[in-house]
């Protein structure tokens, strides 16, 4: 059972979450999304605003199914750079951004932590 997801900006195939890079210049241009649940053979497209055209459900995944055997011969992203001390991509969460103090006080205290402060 696995989860699909097509999307269109970026060249976007996405099999239970593991995201590739996929050549999508055959779909229709119309299309901004496709989603397809492999155990309910159920789905979704999803058209781009200015097409007028909306969302629709679908049973058939046939279509599409090219851009998912695409995904399987594309490359892997790369591992992203792991998070350590001194990382600039550590910041604190600003009181701003969460509702719940007590949650956000733990987690800038884990980030300090991994910041080495």
């Amino acid at each position: 059972m696995a989860k699909y997801a097509i999307v269109s900006e970026g060249s976007i195939v996405d099999v239970d979450k593991d995201s590739r890079v996929v050549d999508l210049s055959t779909l229709d241009p119309d299309i901004w999304a496709v989603d397809w649940n492999t155990s309910s053979s159920k789905g979704n497209v999803e058209y781009r605003p200015e097409s007028g055209r909306g969302s629709n459900p679908i049973d058939d995944f046939s279509p599409y199914q090219q851009y998912v055997d695409a995904w399987t011969t594309a490359p892997a992203p790369p591992a992203p750079p792991p998070v350590g001390p001194g990382d600039a991509r550590i910041r604190p969460i600003p009181a701003s951004v969460n509702s719940i103090p007590v949650l956000r006080d733990a987690v800038n205290e884990i980030l300090a932590y991994l910041r080495g402060a």
